[in-house]
């Protein structure tokens, strides 16, 4: 898949809109609500009935751990989070925790989607970030420094469907950085067709430029 395009901003205390890019922030609660939706695109985004069906496919068990909690984002009833902490033994993996979601069925290549989703770093100061990706290219990072702390910031950008793509997964690649810890948590994951949709053809990737350069991988590593 082609590689990322285009930049995209972030706003711990207002709604910013650059081009076709929304980052809003709001503030995490002491209650919850329940807004589970089982019409959704992505099987319980919003992990208000726990984990399943999604996964985990690694997990640096030195170090880090998980869980699904509350309350969310918005006061929902659930988000997943992630505690992780530096360990020596296990400072060459590249990412401390892959989170897979369950398999989306597309509509006909080329179609315009717009994904999206909460998250919230315990410390706005540290290198820690998140990769997102759909079908094992990375569509979008997340950097700590540029979320903040505390608050639950939503991220949206748009995707459009590579020609050869007949189902999507996402994974969510957490990774501690240089911190020696953090804690993250997602909630509200969301993929939905444009509106104003129409082509069937193939066509590229769309993704976002990180606001930091990706680092290269290790050989072996995971992302």
């Amino acid at each position: 898949m082609p590689g990322p395009s285009g930049s995209y901003h972030y706003s711990n205390s207002t709604t910013v809109t650059t081009g076709t890019s929304t980052s809003t922030a709001a503030s995490a609660s002491s209650s919850c609500t329940s807004t589970s939706a089982s019409d959704g695109t992505i099987e319980n985004g919003d992990f208000e009935t726990g984990l399943s069906p999604w996964s985990i496919d690694l997990v640096d068990i030195l170090s880090t751990s998980y869980s699904v909690t509350s309350p969310g984002a918005n006061g929902s009833c659930g988000a997943f989070h992630v505690s992780m902490k530096r360990n020596t033994q296990t400072d060459d993996l590249r990412s401390n925790l892959r989170l897979v979601s369950p398999l989306i069925v597309l509509p006909p290549p080329g179609s315009e989607w717009t994904v999206s989703f909460w998250i919230r770093f315990a410390d706005g100061t540290e290198d820690s970030y998140l990769n997102l990706l759909a079908n094992e290219a990375i569509a979008h990072r997340v950097d700590a420094r540029d979320a903040g702390s505390g608050n639950w910031t939503r991220i949206e950008f748009p995707y459009v469907l590579n020609g050869d793509d007949r189902v999507l997964q996402f994974v969510f690649s957490f990774v501690l950085g240089d911190a020696a810890s953090n804690e993250v948590w997602i909630d509200k994951v969301a993929a939905d067709v444009s509106a104003t949709s129409a082509s069937t053809s193939a066509g590229p990737v769309i993704a976002v430029e990180t606001s930091k350069p990706l680092p290269k991988a290790p050989k072996g590593s995971w992302v």
